[in-house]
């Protein structure tokens, strides 16, 4: 099955970009724009394809000396590279970040060993935890009506008024 599938070599003319050359315009879409000289952040297919052009001759690969921007982007999606966008990542700065994250793993483990504890004491004691982010800048409101209960046949959860008051700002902080 898999041999009537498969597609046999054809007569025909070589590819015109070579393989170097390729590689060349590649390694040219992995470095910034402004390093070549440009005003440029980031390479722009069309900015790149101009560059290509201007410099492929000089570079050694004059097969690209005529590359247009459709074949650049062809080029560069075959090597899942995009140039033109910007991925972001988090750089660790924090010089107490294990120890602090260690201290948290280790809140999380004894919430973890709370119940089967609560479970062996005959008499429990009650225990309560608040885990939170740092949220600035939260919204209070307060309603103007009250809600309404579920009623069968009219709404079936509990319904809200869309007005409200406003009271202001509040910030919700982790003290250290």
């Amino acid at each position: 099955m898999m041999a009537a599938l498969d597609d046999s070599p054809r007569p025909g003319r070589a590819p015109d970009i070579t393989t170097e050359a390729k590689a060349w315009l590649v390694s040219v879409a992995c470095q910034k724009a402004k390093d070549f000289g440009y005003p440029h952040e980031l390479w722009t297919t069309r900015l790149l394809a101009r560059h290509l052009r201007e410099h492929a001759v000089a570079a050694g690969h004059p097969s690209v000396a005529r590359i247009v921007q459709g074949t650049v982007c062809k080029i560069l999606a075959a090597h899942a590279i995009k140039p033109h966008k910007v991925s972001y990542y988090l750089q660790r700065r924090d010089e107490a970040f294990e120890a602090r994250m260690a201290e948290v793993l280790c809140v999380y483990r004894e919430v973890a060993v709370l119940p089967n504890d609560a479970a062996r004491d005959a008499s429990p004691a009650k225990v309560a935890i608040v885990s939170y982010d740092e949220k600035p800048g939260i919204q209070a409101i307060s309603n103007t009506a009250p809600g309404l209960p579920p009623e069968p046949e009219s709404h079936a959860s509990f319904a809200r008024d869309h007005e409200y008051q406003r009271c202001g700002t509040l910030s919700l902080l982790a003290g250290d």
